[in-house]
């Protein structure tokens, strides 16, 4: 999928999806691209667009999503979903949080 036919995350997005967005915060990896996190008790989720560090995909290419979860500082769970997933990704992460 193009990128620019891609969902975005937005606070909108996130928000509509269920979560808590005084427990997400934004951050840029080293790639640049946009990275959340969000927190409640013991669960912590690390989300955003999937990395792509060997360059496989064309710069427009959207490499699709994933979550990878922690509970208690351990990792928990990773998951990988398709550009157009967006928002079974936001609705999987809100059930965890909730």
């Amino acid at each position: 999928m193009d990128r620019t036919d891609a969902p975005e995350i937005t606070w909108t997005v996130l928000s509509d999806a269920g979560i808590d967005l005084d427990n997400v915060h934004r951050n840029r990896d080293d790639t640049h691209a946009e990275q959340y996190e969000a927190i409640s008790g013991t669960i912590r989720i690390a989300f955003g667009e999937q990395p792509d560090p060997e360059h496989i995909l064309d710069a427009d290419e959207h490499p699709g999503w994933a979550y990878t979860a922690y509970d208690n500082g351990e990792q928990d769970e990773t998951k990988f979903f398709e550009p157009g997933q967006l928002t079974d990704m936001l609705a999987e992460i809100a059930a965890m949080l909730a």
